[in-house]
């Protein structure tokens, strides 16, 4: 009977990822993206409801910033700015405007494996600690192995606002 009870509980208790991706349309992050031997990418990310800034610090610097219907990519090396109509090609985005349909996974914290029906990606799972987000793990469709960390995750309100560099060349492709 208390194993039915806790079972209960545990199911009434339980959160949907719906409701989590609610609480976590407003933060500032540190993101780390790691395969099987190194780290692949380092950088922070803003985001406020749909809108997003991602700033990569490693292997090179890089500005990738989706605002609105647009997705700006500025290059340094070359001062180049291209912008793209977004698509929702860009999966944190996708996961946080709750576009992937998904499945609860049993574990520690709150998990779901996430349908992604993608050419690129053949698996993806979320973990959230504490209501936060805070890991996913991809495998591509070459069956390698990624985890996105999540780190120093505020919550915040600041609005997302992008302007190409002075100098730097912009080219449209649509």
């Amino acid at each position: 009977m208390r194993i039915i009870l806790l079972f209960i509980s545990s199911f009434i208790w339980s959160q949907d990822l719906s409701d989590l991706l609610l609480k976590n349309q407003k933060f500032t992050t540190d993101i780390i993206i790691i395969d099987a031997d190194s780290i692949v990418s380092k950088g922070s990310m803003s985001y406020v409801d749909g809108d997003f800034v991602y700033l990569t610090k490693h292997p090179s610097k890089q500005v990738l910033a989706g605002l609105k219907d647009k997705l700006f990519i500025q290059d340094d090396d070359f001062k180049q700015v291209m912008i793209y109509d977004d698509d929702d090609s860009f999966l944190i985005k996708k996961l946080l405007l709750n576009k992937y349909d998904y499945v609860e996974l049993s574990c520690k914290s709150k998990c779901y494996k996430l349908d992604i029906n993608d050419e690129r990606i053949s698996e993806a799972i979320i973990i959230f600690k504490n209501d936060l987000l805070y890991e996913m793990h991809i495998m591509d469709f070459q069956n390698n192995k990624f985890l996105i960390n999540f780190e120093n995750f505020l919550h915040e309100s600041s609005n997302i606002t992008y302007v190409p560099p002075d100098g730097y060349e912009i080219i449209t492709n649509d």
